[in-house]
C-alpha cells in the first residue's frame, strides 16, 4: 500500500508516488510508445531496429520500463527448395514476377508452392509450416543478437538477452495468407552470423567465399529437366528436396541450440516471455511503425486502443499510379502487378487501410520508389561508400574481420547473398525510423515555438493528403487480361485457377482533406534533410563499441534488478497505472514488494 508515502509527500495527497517508495524518482510520462511492424530478411531490416534501440541503449542506468515492442513479421520458409544461385538453375532462376502462368511453377498462395500444391503431399505442407517456424526462431535470435553488438551488448551473455526481453520484447505476427517463395531463393539468412563456421566467433559476418561453399553443400544434387530448368517434382520424388530440407535444418537448429547454451534454458520460453510482455503492452501502443507485411487480425488491430498514428513503407505504391502514372514520375508505370511485397499479405493490406480509418489514424507511407533515381539514391549513398572496404576486406579472407562493426557485417552478408559481386542493396527502413523520432523529439517538448530548429525536426519525405484505395474494378480487368494470356500459352482450362492468382491493385490519389481519411503520401524527399538522415545512417553503420554485459556498461539496470518472474508478474499484473504512458515504470526494481 503506497498510501503512507502520500501523507508525508511535500505535495500531500495530490502527488502519486510508486508503491515502491519514496525515494524512486517517477519516469517522465512518454508521449509515444511504438510497435514497430518488421521483418528479418533484408540487412535493413536489423539497421531500422538499432536505429530506434540505439539511443535508449546508450545509458542502461535509464531503463526501468519497456520501450516499445517488435512486431516480428514473418515470412514463409520452405528449406526444400534449392538457392537461385544454384548452377543447376540460374538459367531459370525465381525472380519477382512471381504469379505469371509461364513463369516457374515456385510460387502460389498458402504454406507451399503452386507446384507442391498440384503434388498434393500432405508432407510438403507440413515440411514448410515447419521450416518456417523453425527459422523465425533463428532469425529473432540473429537479430536480437546483431542489434546487440552494435549497441555494446554481448550476446554472449544471459542477461543481455534479459535486458532485450523486457526492454524491447517481440510479438510475433500471423503468417502472411499469401507469398512469395523466391524471396527466400536469394539468401539464407541464417548463415549470415555463422563467423564458427570458418573458425571465427559464433555471431560474427560470415565471408561469402564460405557463404557460397555451404550453400552448395546444402543444395546437393538438383533434379533438372531437359532445359536445365530445376524440375520441382522430381526433386520431390527422388528424395532430394528432402534431403536439401534436413541439411539445411541442421545448420538452423545448431544455431538454435547455442542460444539455448546462452539462455541457460529453452530459448523457446524466452519467446514465449517476450511475446506475454508484448501483448499485455499492445493497449499503450500510439504509433504504429509499418516496415514489413502488416499481417495483423482485427483483434490485434482491436488491443491497440491509444494508437494514434502509423509510419511506413506502402510496398503496393511502387507500382500505384493514379490509371497509370505514378505520382513521383511523369512517365507511365505498369499498375497492373503489385509489388512483392505486397503479394505477401493483401488482405493484411486491406484491413490496415480500414483500421486507418476507423481509428482515425494519422498515417504517413512513403514508397521504396523514393529510394530509387538520382536523389533517392543520395538517401543511402552513405551505405554504398561505407560497405565497398567491408567488401573487400570480407574478400580477402576475413583476416580483417574483427574491424568490421555489426552492422555493415550484416549489410555486406546481404549484398553477396544477393549479388555475385556483393552489389550493395537499396536501403530505406530505416528512414521510417528517423521519421518517427524525429515526430517523437519534437512532439515531446512543451515549447514549440522557443525551440523551432527546422533540421531537428523537419520530415526527410514530402508528404501530401492522399487517398489509398485497393482498386476494385482494375482487379478485375487484369484478372480476366491474365486468364486470356495464360490461355494464350497453352496452360489447361482445369489449371487456370491455380495458375492465375487474382491480384489486389491499389491506387495513390492526392486529395483534399478531409477527404484523405488520415492517410498521407510521400512524393519526394526532402534535400535539407537528406545530409541529417545521411548522418543517422552513418552512425548506425559504423557503430562498433567493445562489447560487455550489460553490468560491464553501467552500475546500476533498473529493468535487471528483479526476477523475470518477478518482472513478467508485475507487467501482466500492473499496479498504480504502471505501464508506458504512466508516470510509474513497470516494476523491476529491487524494493518490489513481491519479491
Amino acid at each position: 500500500d503506497g498510501s503512507k508515502y502520500l501523507a508525508n509527500s511535500p505535495e500531500g495527497p495530490n502527488r502519486i508516488l510508486s508503491w515502491w517508495g519514496p525515494d524512486v524518482r517517477p519516469m517522465a510520462r512518454k508521449q509515444t510508445f511504438p510497435l514497430l511492424i518488421q521483418d528479418t530478411s533484408d540487412s535493413d531490416n536489423q539497421l531500422a531496429l538499432f536505429g530506434f534501440l540505439q539511443n535508449i541503449l546508450k545509458d542502461l542506468s535509464q531503463v526501468s520500463t519497456v520501450n516499445g515492442l517488435w512486431g516480428v513479421s514473418p515470412r514463409h520458409v520452405d528449406l526444400s527448395f534449392p538457392s537461385a544461385f544454384n548452377k543447376a538453375i540460374v538459367g531459370n532462376r525465381p525472380d519477382f514476377r512471381a504469379f505469371e502462368p509461364v513463369k516457374n511453377f515456385h510460387e502460389g498462395t498458402g504454406m507451399v508452392a503452386r507446384s507442391d500444391q498440384e503434388m498434393k503431399d500432405p508432407d510438403l505442407s507440413r515440411g514448410a509450416l515447419e521450416d518456417s517456424k523453425l527459422v523465425l526462431r533463428n532469425e529473432i535470435r540473429r537479430t536480437y543478437s546483431v542489434v546487440m553488438q552494435a549497441a555494446g551488448l554481448d550476446p554472449s551473455h544471459q542477461s543481455s538477452w534479459e535486458l532485450m526481453l523486457r526492454c524491447f520484447p517481440c510479438n510475433v505476427l500471423p503468417f502472411p495468407e499469401e507469398h512469395l517463395l523466391s524471396h527466400h531463393y536469394f539468401a539464407r539468412e541464417f548463415l549470415f552470423d555463422r563467423g564458427d563456421l570458418e573458425g571465427h566467433r559464433f555471431g560474427d559476418p560470415l565471408t561469402a567465399a564460405t557463404y557460397n561453399r555451404i550453400v552448395n553443400e546444402i543444395d546437393g544434387e538438383v533434379a533438372v529437366d531437359a532445359s536445365g530448368a530445376y524440375d520441382r517434382k522430381a526433386d520431390v520424388s527422388q528424395g532430394l528436396a528432402e534431403k536439401r530440407r534436413q541439411r539445411a535444418r541442421r545448420f538452423v537448429q545448431d544455431a538454435l541450440d547455442r542460444w539455448d547454451k546462452i539462455l541457460r534454458a529453452s530459448h523457446m520460453e524466452w519467446i514465449d516471455d517476450a511475446e506475454r510482455i508484448a501483448t499485455s503492452f499492445l493497449g499503450s501502443v500510439t504509433d504504429v511503425i509499418v516496415m514489413a507485411p502488416v499481417t495483423m487480425t482485427d483483434d490485434i488491430w482491436a488491443k491497440l486502443v491509444t494508437a494514434k498514428r502509423l509510419w511506413g513503407m506502402f510496398f503496393a505504391l511502387d507500382n500505384a499510379a493514379e490509371y497509370g502514372h505514378w505520382v513521383v514520375d511523369d512517365k507511365a508505370k505498369n499498375i497492373f502487378r503489385n509489388n512483392f511485397n505486397t503479394a505477401l499479405s493483401e488482405q493484411g493490406t486491406l484491413r490496415m487501410l480500414k483500421q486507418i480509418h476507423s481509428k482515425e489514424l494519422r498515417a504517413h507511407f512513403h514508397p521504396t520508389e523514393l529510394f530509387k533515381g538520382e536523389l533517392g539514391k543520395v538517401s543511402w549513398e552513405a551505405a554504398r561508400d561505407l560497405v565497398v572496404p567491408v567488401y573487400e576486406a570480407m574478400n580477402s579472407g576475413g583476416e580483417f574481420l574483427s574491424q568490421v562493426s555489426p552492422m555493415l557485417g550484416v549489410y555486406n552478408c546481404y549484398n553477396c547473398a544477393k549479388s555475385p559481386k556483393g552489389e550493395p542493396q537499396q536501403i530505406s527502413d530505416p528512414l521510417t525510423v528517423f521519421e518517427f523520432l524525429n515526430f517523437s523529439k519534437r512532439y515531446s517538448q512543451s515549447d514549440v515555438e522557443s525551440s523551432f530548429n527546422p533540421e531537428d525536426y523537419m520530415p526527410v519525405a514530402s508528404y501530401s493528403p492522399s487517398l489509398i484505395m485497393a482498386d476494385h474494378a482494375t482487379t478485375e480487368q487484369n484478372y480476366r487480361a491474365a486468364l486470356d494470356f495464360a490461355k494464350s500459352k497453352g496452360i489447361s482450362k482445369e489449371r487456370l485457377q491455380q495458375a492465375v492468382r487474382k491480384e489486389q491493385v491499389f491506387v495513390v490519389k492526392f486529395t483534399y482533406e478531409p477527404m484523405n481519411n488520415g492517410m498521407y503520401a510521400g512524393h519526394g524527399l526532402v534535400k535539407r534533410m537528406l545530409p541529417e538522415y545521411g548522418k543517422w545512417l552513418t552512425s548506425l553503420l559504423t557503430a562498433k563499441p567493445d562489447l560487455k554485459a550489460p553490468d560491464g556498461l553501467t552500475s546500476s539496470t533498473p529493468i535487471l534488478e528483479s526476477t523475470r518472474q518477478v518482472f513478467v508478474h508485475n507487467t501482466l499484473n500492473p499496479v498504480d497505472d504502471c505501464g508506458p504512458n504512466s508516470a510509474l515504470p513497470v516494476c523491476g526494481h529491487s524494493t518490489c514488494k513481491l519479491m
